[in-house]
């Protein structure tokens, strides 16, 4: 689980600082967007059994009809971030549940606890 203390600033919305190695290397909108990006990595770097995974829970899908809610109606297209290789990154999900696949993630690749330091609304994590 990440750890969570309080950091400095107002509390309002604030973008997602990611630090690797104490070394700022990305500001975003949101966690949504660091997970996007780490499954991008994942495409890029050709982790394809951690994809496949991914598949076969529905994380990522072929078409935005594939998933669909407890009621069978399709989930609203901004539940879903577009991938370069066409297909969809379901994120859905609390800022929580983001965290925590991001972590999982972060887990099945080997990297070290505390590798990564995020800032977001004046929280700060570390992830691993």
């Amino acid at each position: 689980m990440a750890n969570r203390a309080k950091g400095p600033g107002d509390g309002g919305e604030l973008p997602l600082r990611i630090w690797l190695n104490e070394e700022p290397i990305h500001t975003l909108a949101s966690w949504r967007g660091f997970y996007g990006a780490l499954v991008e990595a994942l495409e890029k770097t050709g982790q394809n059994d951690i994809l496949e995974d991914m598949r076969k829970q529905k994380d990522i899908v072929s078409s935005k009809l594939e998933r669909r809610k407890r009621d069978g109606k399709p989930y609203e297209a901004s539940a879903y971030k577009p991938l370069s290789q066409g297909q969809y990154l379901f994120v859905h999900l609390s800022a929580e549940r983001i965290r925590k696949k991001i972590r999982d993630l972060l887990v099945l690749l080997n990297v070290p606890p505390g590798t990564f330091r995020v800032e977001y609304e004046g929280d700060f994590f570390t992830l691993p």
